[in-house]
């Protein structure tokens, strides 16, 4: 129903001067860049396919960053309309990843070193 070119960026806020919007556009383009490089990596491609890399974080990660975008040009409800379709998820489950926080899994690796054998 809705159509829509979008790329994968981080939006800066609106109180901000005019040298840092430019700034944080810069860093948003890198930072658009590095995530395209990191999927396309070999590393990452051996990663998932041991299963070792959430996909879900992901696909959140471009959920909302799109929903930002589609938000400029489009209503709640229409941004909301157009991922779920674009990711054929439930219209509840996208209005889910978008507006409730995930909770992040932390994992030490120096305790981890510490305590496990050297092979």
């Amino acid at each position: 129903m809705f159509n829509s070119i979008v790329s994968y960026s981080f939006s800066p806020s609106n109180d901000l001067s005019i040298n840092k919007k430019l700034n944080l556009k810069r860093y948003a383009a890198a930072k658009e860049i590095q995530i395209l490089e990191i999927i396309t990596d070999e590393k990452f491609k051996d990663f998932h396919s041991i299963g070792i890399i959430d996909e879900n974080a992901i696909r959140t990660f471009l959920i909302r960053n799109e929903y930002k975008l589609l938000r400029k040009n489009n209503t709640q409800l229409q941004s909301q309309y157009i991922l779920s379709e674009k990711y054929n998820l439930a219209f509840g489950t996208v209005h889910t990843i978008i507006f409730r926080k995930r909770v992040k899994k932390t994992f030490n690796i120096e305790k981890y070193l510490e305590t496990s054998p050297n092979p």
